[in-house]
């Protein structure tokens, strides 16, 4: 993984623990023999530089906005930083400017339903026109852009057309239910399933407009 956690890692934890990006950056860190290092809620809010300075923290992974939230220069002043994973929104260009020089700056995306996150992409000089582009999925994840309007995964888009598709996404991070819901279909075999939930609001499928120059995502209803 492009993160590059080991046994020198000093990941620091800015997410609250009944966020699901906490289980990848605790237990991501622990089966690599890092240190997971943690602040107050409000020192973490309020003092993000602080908080990363005085734990020599090596990882970090955030929301652009809080990101923004440190003084200008901080970037300058962080010699033990060595990855920015960010999530959670779109990172404004002029950020991602800011910090690409200094660490290796990664756009995260995931759904709440394939805790934690399932692509990946580094932000670079040659991406940096681009910082809502998803990457490639992580390891196990094979992401199906299926055609307006979505219901059928087989009838692929082509990613380069720019035409609205359905993003789903199968593998062993999909989540087995909601509680006290009750599975309605799926499309694949149970081991490798892409999950359909009609009785919740909220379904794995994610609308996205694939774009050369840009793409958008929003949530649509069952």
């Amino acid at each position: 993984m492009r993160h590059n956690i080991d046994a020198t890692s000093v990941v620091f934890l800015a997410s609250p623990h009944t966020f699901d990006p906490s289980f990848g950056d605790i237990f991501a860190t622990w089966f690599a023999g890092g240190v997971v290092a943690c602040a107050p809620k409000i020192a973490t809010f309020s003092s993000l530089d602080r908080c990363l300075a005085m734990t020599h923290a090596t990882h970090v992974l955030t929301t652009p906005a809080l990101l923004d939230t440190m003084p200008s220069g901080t970037e300058r002043l962080l010699p033990h930083l060595r990855c920015v994973a960010l999530g959670g929104e779109a990172t404004p260009t002029h950020l991602a400017r800011i910090w690409m020089p200094h660490v290796v700056l990664l756009n995260t995306y995931g759904v709440t339903e394939c805790c934690v996150y399932q692509t990946v992409c580094q932000i670079s000089k040659e991406t940096i026109g681009n910082t809502k582009r998803l990457g490639a999925p992580l390891q196990g994840n094979v992401l199906l852009f299926a055609r307006d309007s979505g219901d059928d995964p087989n009838l692929s888009a082509n990613e380069s057309s720019g035409e609205l598709a359905e993003l789903w996404i199968t593998g062993p991070q999909v989540g087995v239910g909601y509680l006290n819901f009750i599975f309605v279909e799926t499309t694949a075999q149970a081991s490798n399933a892409v999950v359909k939930v009609k009785a919740s609001p909220i379904a794995v499928k994610k609308v996205v407009r694939r774009k050369k120059s840009r793409s958008k995502t929003r949530t649509k209803k069952d």
